[in-house]
């Protein structure tokens, strides 16, 4: 782990040679001796340097490595790009023959950890409730619609079976949003148009009456998608846009009974490239309707029989809400926890158009110690995010102010199976920063903006950006500096308003969020970058672990204490030093016994005044807490704070000891050996600092080391046997091998259902059981595409 044993030294007492250390023991016989290398020996000079003069990051640093979210990351991280989550497989197949319809779910590394960690307030409304770290998204993809290349008509071959509908991608005026266009149209010499019955309809859908002119500017017509002046009173628009709604009370305006979700809109404009002067003046397109169908979809496919396919109970569908972007609907776990999902329709689109994306210029590190260039995505991601295709939502853009006149039209473009493919291949501090986001997030902001400002999505693509320009600068034991980092990102995003979308930098999503909002949670994170130790621990001391098994949970409570009882020492004695430096330098030399006397009386009533007032200040900020249970966010180690030495070696054994304890778990319960070694080793530094004669706690580091040699060679001893395995988790449950299945009286081999929808999305990582065993390579690939 770094920190290589020698042979045994025959020594009686103890010493330093060559930046050795040796330790008796109580039969005099020495421990093994640990080599300072130069790295290791940058590492504690640095935790020194921090425990000295910056305690909020030498805290910080240590209370991020003390949280656990994965048993063993490298092993669950390959089972999440190839294994479908327990009951996947059973609600694709459910969903393929009984709806036509696929669900792409991007966030299976969040569906992990909401497995393992829950989230609970300590105090307020929500403090009995156990929630998801954060909400996991669903897309359902209708199987029924096919999109077409430009060039494609509709006698062009299928590649989806028997398609009800296609149509054509046609940009929008608004980055990131499309509008989807039937590939037939009319034309007319005067632009009087009639609703009569040759009119175009989508199959068993609507043709909405009402045409409108589409010069390519917004209209300015008193109607329904008239533009008026925007003004602050015009938020309240984009506010109900996106407040949420019980399920129970949404109806389809167009479509009352459900027959059909699509609806076709008749849009007229000019003709821009008439071939002669005998073509006609006006072109009619059918556009299908986005709010048609998100409708549709609201009203009669989720609660009609869809929801439950998807695993939810009637109770969550009867407490379900939405709003114009998605349904949200929960799922309740064994252990009490509720996952909070999002469920929105979307329409398969093969043709991503992400070679922008592709070809933008990426910055390469070089690890200059070994010479290895980092880049990230990697030009062999970036080859099969390509081959990914995107999805097309439902929900045209909501302006801040005033009206979207096609907003009816658009749909917004998103690439979830791109999104879970990059999850998958996120360092394990890269995906730690990125659950530290989610807690902060679901703390601080969550309960203040909820889904009207700033939301997890957002942060998700900082998350991106800041994986792609910094992919080595996630050092493991200074998570702390990287959160702080992630954190002044953020804020200066919302400051400028702009974040650019990871995928189509033209896009700012951050553009039609009200100011309020995005001022609102700037303010939060502010605070939590001015005194981040009190606000970290306020958030992560609201997790619970499912299971005893799992790793042992920091104890949040005692470490406050300590820090509690440590400020009110530093402030002490800060205040001791303050005062003796004041009256040294106003005190006035006599030689008077009398005068003397006068004056320290006169100073020990100033220091007692002093002592009193800050006392009641303390008194105050103790009433303001909302509750027993809440933690003193404006605690921070800047500034005069320093650490007493009889309370620093406190600090030390409180989190080696932790440390400690996860690598024993590491290596008896999850054969996560990489892991262990690195745990060892942090704790191994711990003891180094705690050797300094400023610390004074040499003897908890002989007796800690004692621990972290012995779990090391046992560790080391582990990972050479190649007889050891560790205890399966329960939870990996086999893949169900089903290969037929009765639908309608039909025989259906699902070995070939995939032929119907999965035209472009090939096997990106095949493993080896899908080598040696071809009879399941075709029911795997469906259900891995899902």
């Amino acid at each position: 782990m770094g920190c290589t044993p020698s042979r045994r030294a025959q020594h009686r007492g103890h010493g330093v040679s060559d930046s050795r250390n040796s330790y008796d023991s109580q039969d005099n016989d020495s421990l093994e001796v640990f080599t300072v290398d130069k790295y290791d020996q940058k590492v504690i000079t640095q935790l020194k340097r921090d425990f000295k003069e910056n305690m909020d990051m030498f805290l910080l640093n240590n209370i991020l490595m003390s949280v656990m979210f994965f048993e063993n990351y490298d092993l669950e991280i390959t089972q999440a790009r190839r294994i479908i989550p327990p009951g996947g497989q059973e609600m694709s197949i459910k969903l393929i023959s009984d709806h036509n319809k696929i669900c792409i779910m991007p966030d299976t590394v969040i569906e992990m950890v909401n497995r393992k960690v829950s989230f609970q307030h300590r105090h307020g409304k929500m403090k009995n409730v156990k929630q998801c770290l954060a909400m996991q998204r669903m897309y359902v993809i209708y199987d029924t619609m096919e999109i077409l290349r430009e060039n494609e008509d509709l006698d062009h071959y299928s590649g989806i079976d028997k398609p009800t509908e296609r149509a054509h991608v046609e940009n929008s005026k608004h980055h990131g949003f499309v509008k989807l266009r039937h590939p037939e149209y009319r034309t007319s010499p005067n632009g009087s148009i009639s609703t009569s019955s040759n009119s175009t309809y989508a199959s068993n859908g609507v043709l909405t009456p009402p045409l409108e002119l589409n010069d390519n500017a917004p209209s300015t017509s008193s109607g329904r998608y008239s533009m008026s002046i925007p003004d602050e009173s015009e938020y309240t628009h984009i506010n109900e846009m996106k407040t949420l709604l019980p399920l129970s009370q949404t109806r389809s305006s167009s479509n009352s009974s459900g027959a059909s979700i699509y609806c076709l809109k008749s849009i007229k404009s000019r003709n821009l490239q008439p071939v002669d002067e005998t073509d006609d003046l006006y072109i009619i397109r059918n556009y299908y309707d986005s709010t048609e169908f998100m409708k549709h979809f609201t009203s009669h496919v989720f609660p009609g029989g869809l929801a439950e396919s998807l695993g939810f109970d009637q109770m969550a569908i009867s407490e379900a809400s939405h709003n114009a972007r998605a349904i949200y609907c929960n799922i309740e776990q064994d252990r009490g926890c509720s996952i909070k999902c999002e469920i929105v329709p979307a329409v398969l689109n093969p043709w991503p158009g992400l070679n922008a994306w592709a070809a933008r210029d990426r910055p390469i590190v070089v690890d200059k110690r070994n010479m290895v260039a980092y880049r990230w995505p990697t030009p062999q991601m970036v080859q099969d995010m390509l081959k990914c295709p995107a999805v097309l939502v439902p929900r045209g853009f909501i302006p801040k102010r005033g009206q979207n006149a096609d907003y009816n039209l658009e749909w917004e473009v998103s690439f979830p199976k791109a999104e879970k493919y990059m999850h998958t291949r996120m360092s394990h501090a890269q995906m730690k920063c990125y659950l530290f986001m989610a807690i902060l997030h679901k703390t601080f902001i969550e309960p203040v903006t909820q889904q009207k400002g700033l939301l997890f999505d957002h942060i998700r693509t900082l998350i991106y950006w800041e994986c792609e320009n910094n992919y080595r600068d996630w050092p493991e034991n200074r998570l702390g500096e990287k959160m702080i980092l992630l954190l002044q990102l953020l804020k200066n995003a919302m400051g400028k308003v702009m974040l650019k979308d990871y995928f189509i930098e033209s896009k700012n999503i951050f553009e039609n969020i009200p100011g309020c909002y995005l001022f609102s949670a700037q303010e939060k994170i502010h605070n939590i970058c001015q005194r981040p130790v009190g606000h970290f621990i306020n958030a992560l001391r609201n997790l619970e672990y499912s299971s005893g098994r799992f790793y042992p949970m920091l104890n949040f409570d005692k470490l406050y204490e300590i820090l509690s009882a440590q400020e009110s020492i530093s402030l002490v004695v800060n205040h001791m030093v303050l005062l003796q430096h004041t009256n040294r330098s106003n005190r006035i030399v006599t030689h008077n016994a009398e005068q003397n006397w006068m004056q320290r009386k006169i100073e020990q009533n100033f220091e007692k005044k002093r002592m009193q007032s800050e006392l009641e200040q303390n008194l105050q900020g103790e009433e303001a807490r909302p509750s027993v249970n809440s933690i003193n966010l404006n605690w921070t180690g800047k500034g005069n704070t320093k650490v007493d030495s009889t309370k620093a070696g406190e600090f030390m054994k409180f989190f080696a000891e932790h440390f400690i304890a996860i690598a024993d778990k590491s290596m008896k319960y999850y054969g996560a050996m990489t892991q262990a070694l690195f745990y060892l080793k942090q704790a191994w530094y711990l003891t180094k600092v705690m050797e300094d004669p400023i610390v004074g706690a040499e003897l908890y580091a002989r007796d800690l080391q004692s621990k972290i040699y012995t779990l090391e060679t046992l560790c080391r001893e582990s990972a050479n046997d190649e007889t050891f395995t560790p205890t399966t988790p329960a939870r990996n449950s086999s893949i169900m091998q089903i290969h037929h299945q009765v639908v309608n009286g039909v025989t259906v081999d699902l070995n070939n259902v995939t032929q119907n929808f999965a035209r472009t999305y090939p096997n990106l990582q095949p493993n080896e059981a899908r080598r040696r065993n071809t009879k399941n390579v075709r029911i795997n690939s469906m259900v891995e595409r899902l």
